[in-house]
Order: structure tokens, then C-alpha cells, then sequence
């Protein structure tokens, strides 16, 4: 049985080709609530817990910590004790994630595009 949409882009249709256990992978490792906001935090360099806080805005400190393990367990950011005086936490992102960045760069778009779309209809 062959899926069609029913929508169209420009006069062409757009189907997706893709391979579902894979989404499934990408959903589980950056699904979070928080973490492509994360992920943008630490891509402006290393960073402490607060700064990343301060960064990303009403995230609360539970929520942020329970984030940046699951984003430690997938192996997209490090976590890293930095022995100086008064000792500190760091956290960086992984090559992996970085690999990313086109991808929020098109979520990024796409939500920009959603908005605009979501407003005209609003102002109809």
C-alpha cells in the first residue's frame, strides 16, 4: 500500500523517506524538554550549571540536572570536574552533538516559518 500526501510544497510532493527506529533513536537521545535548549547553551562554549541556568531562563535546577545527565548518558556533552580553587562542575558538548547543529538549524527555521503561520492566522 502506497502512502500519499496530500499536501503539497510548490507543486511537488514531498514524502518523507525515512527509517523509524532511527527517529525513535534521535527522539529518546534529544526528546527532552530542555535539551535542544541545552544543546544551544553549550554550543556557545563550556559552561557551568548556573550559566547554563541562567542561559536557557525558567528551567528549575531539578529539571536542568535530570537533562544534562540524559544528555551525558547519550554521549552528546561531558561532564567535567575542574580541580581549581573553589572546585566546579563544567559541562561541554560531545563531537556528537555537534553533528547537530544543521539539524536545530532547521527546527530553528521550521518554528520561525510555524510562528509566522500560526499568527496569519490569528490576524485573519
Amino acid at each position: 500500500m502506497e502512502v500519499t500526501n496530500e499536501y503539497q510544497l510548490d507543486g511537488i510532493y514531498n514524502d518523507f523517506i525515512v527509517d523509524l527506529p532511527s527517529i525513535h533513536e534521535a527522539q529518546n537521545a534529544i526528546g527532552g524538554k530542555w535539551s535542544l535548549k541545552l544543546i544551544v547553551a553549550l554550543a556557545h562554549g563550556n559552561s557551568r550549571f548556573n550559566e547554563i541556568k541562567d542561559y536557557v531562563g525558567t528551567i528549575s535546577p531539578r529539571a536542568l540536572s535530570k537533562e544534562l545527565k540524559g544528555l551525558e548518558q547519550h554521549g552528546l556533552i561531558k561532564k567535567r570536574a575542574c580541580r581549581d580553587k573553589p572546585i566546579y562542575t563544567e559541562y561541554q558538548l560531545t563531537p556528537l552533538a555537534y553533528r547537530l547543529k544543521g539539524v536545530i538549524e532547521e527546527i530553528s527555521n521550521w518554528g520561525r516559518y510555524f510562528q509566522e503561520k500560526k499568527l496569519n492566522q490569528l490576524n485573519k
